[in-house]
């Protein structure tokens, strides 16, 4: 069942562009959402590998906020604890520029492997005497020969079209081993589908998984699934699991079916409140920001064809400052730029960042109105 359609979006939405010009023409690609009713996988029909970017300019990393750095490390600490990878060995699969696998080897003193086009060498920060090296390349079947303990695929199979394909090839390359760990983690598209956020739809998330589908998709492939908990104010499902004697237990897909059905319409009456938000905040004399100019942010302002109404986007990222968002053409900046012009109404585009982004304003001496993208 298609249930959700988007033309001319951006084909990747993270990319450090330095001009505006080039923004404003980057390829563009489509969407449409494919719901399977047989195993609760959703999709995007219309992926388009050759409008997508992993290359050193693709630039996804939160690891500059501190709330979300306490989360990274509370998700290292549990993996070693839970599973005693204590001085073993981890693989990650799309490590980005390498946080989270520098974070297992430092509280766990592992030796780690990571795996992405994207990684670039001036952005590691490595930490001195750790045991890690990364590959500037796409974890393949050339790679299986690389034995790790835990294997980590962190918001990326959310990234990838052929999902069960895959999936094989990492149960191939971890074999009869049953202390083996994968941990795997998405966007959980429940919460995208029952709030109406068009903003979590982007062209490069080609897959879409919800707990059923994802523990599916794991148990076809040989996995004994551990958990798949929701985590990150349910923003994120993770899933740990190892080889073993898969144990599929089906769950009904009707509400599931209902949510995909009625997807549009939630989608249409939140870009409509939000356009009229920025517009009365206009009208009133009000400078408008976003906070946050990450995929979400450029999905947001793409729906909505803002352009000049919003004429700058707030990031705690240096890598990110002076950069241009695709398609949309704002400019990136530094939170200190804001006195300069001050806001009257700042959108917080991540709600998990809230009372982060509101102490950050007091310190600049600003009390604009804040909000947030999700409730």
């Amino acid at each position: 069942m298609a249930f959700f359609e988007v033309c001319g979006v951006p084909g990747t939405t993270t990319l450090l562009i330095p001009t505006r010009e080039e923004a404003l023409s980057y390829p563009k690609g489509e969407i449409r959402l494919f719901f399977c009713e047989d195993c609760g996988f959703i999709s995007n029909l219309l992926y388009d590998p050759t409008v997508t970017e992993y290359s050193e300019r693709y630039e996804g990393t939160q690891a500059f906020s501190p709330t979300f750095d306490a989360y990274h490390r509370e998700l290292a600490q549990g993996l070693i604890d839970r599973h005693q990878l204590r001085g073993r060995r981890a693989l990650e699969v799309g490590c980005g520029q390498g946080e989270f696998l520098q974070l297992l080897c430092s509280i766990g003193d592992l030796e780690g492997i990571g795996f992405d086009p994207a990684v670039r060498e001036e952005a590691l920060h490595r930490e001195p005497g750790l045991r890690l090296r990364f590959v500037r390349d796409m974890y393949s079947e050339a790679y299986r020969e690389i034995d790790a303990d835990l294997y980590c695929c962190k918001m990326t199979l959310e990234h990838i079209p052929e999902v069960g394909s895959f999936v094989e090839m990492l149960r191939r390359g971890i074999g009869e081993r049953p202390d083996a760990i994968v941990f795997v983690q998405v966007p959980e598209v429940g919460l995208i589908l029952r709030q109406g956020q068009f903003y979590d739809v982007m062209h490069e998330h080609c897959s879409y998984f919800t707990p059923r589908s994802l523990r599916r998709l794991f148990a076809a492939q040989g996995f004994e699934v551990i958990a798949t908990p929701i985590q990150y104010e349910g923003q994120h499902l993770s899933l740990e699991a190892r080889p073993g004697r898969p144990r599929l237990l089906e769950e009904p897909l009707d509400e599931l079916r209902e949510l995909c059905r009625s997807f549009a319409d939630r989608c249409s009456e939140r870009a409509d409140r939000w356009a009229k938000t920025i517009g009365r905040a206009l009208d009133a004399g009000h400078r408008v920001v976003l906070w946050g100019s990450g995929s979400k942010a450029t999905a947001f302002l793409n729906a909505l064809g803002i352009e000049g109404e919003i004429d700058g986007v707030v990031d705690i990222n240096p890598n990110r400052w002076g950069m241009y968002l695709a398609t949309c053409g704002q400019e990136i900046i530094a939170p200190d730029r804001l006195p300069e012009q001050p806001p009257g109404l700042v959108i917080a585009v991540n709600p998990v960042y809230r009372e982060e982004i509101r102490r950050q304003l007091a310190e600049l001496g600003l009390a604009p109105e804040l909000l947030t993208l999700s409730p």
